[in-house]
């Protein structure tokens, strides 16, 4: 009779210890699916990085005249409000470029990737030196040739945007741009208008 009461409260103890783990492991795991759903925890939106980082100031179409009278224009808008934005590039003979920036939280990344209408394919990063928006960029062209460089944005003042060009070698930004180009912010005709 001892016996019997005692495998009856041993089996009762092993039943109450398995519904005891059972609602804590129910309770961690619905704690951490709130916590990780949050606000808090979730990923910024594109639009906030760029606002925090204070490079919302690129927004815009941007012109410039090269020393050999070519003129290049881009334009940075948003086409879904606060998490992609879509890049333009006109150059003259021809050269058209589609591209689209957005922030993969997964990779806690800022990627640009885009196309041009010379079966070229653009990928890269956008990352900050806390003064500059710089874009590390690798171009692949129709060919199968991969040419990597960096382009640096910094703000001279709100209509004048200095990009300066860089090879990328062995993995890294060279120290002296290859080129540069001081670029003026394009009055949009309702502006121009007024």
């Amino acid at each position: 009779m001892i016996r019997g009461r005692r495998q009856m409260n041993e089996s009762r103890t092993r039943r109450i210890g398995a519904g005891i783990r059972t609602a804590v492991v129910t309770f961690v795991l619905a704690t951490l699916c709130v916590a990780l759903t949050s606000p808090a925890f979730s990923a910024q939106p594109l639009g906030t990085l760029i606002s925090d980082g204070g490079f919302d100031w690129m927004a815009g179409t941007w012109v410039a005249t090269s020393s050999r009278g070519v003129t290049v224009e881009f334009t940075y808008k948003w086409a879904i409000e606060n998490h992609v934005i879509s890049v333009e590039y006109e150059f003259p003979n021809d050269f058209t470029y589609r591209g689209l920036i957005f922030y993969k939280a997964t990779e806690t990344k800022i990627v640009h990737i885009g196309a041009d209408n010379q079966g070229g394919v653009w990928e890269g990063t956008w990352d900050s030196d806390g003064r500059r928006a710089i874009l590390s960029v690798a171009h692949t062209t129709a060919d199968g040739q991969i040419q990597k460089r960096a382009v640096a944005n910094s703000r001279v003042d709100a209509d004048t945007m200095k990009v300066q060009m860089y090879l990328i070698q062995n993995g890294e930004m060279d120290d002296e741009p290859m080129a540069t180009m001081t670029f003026k912010r394009k009055k949009s005709a309702q502006k121009a208008g007024k």
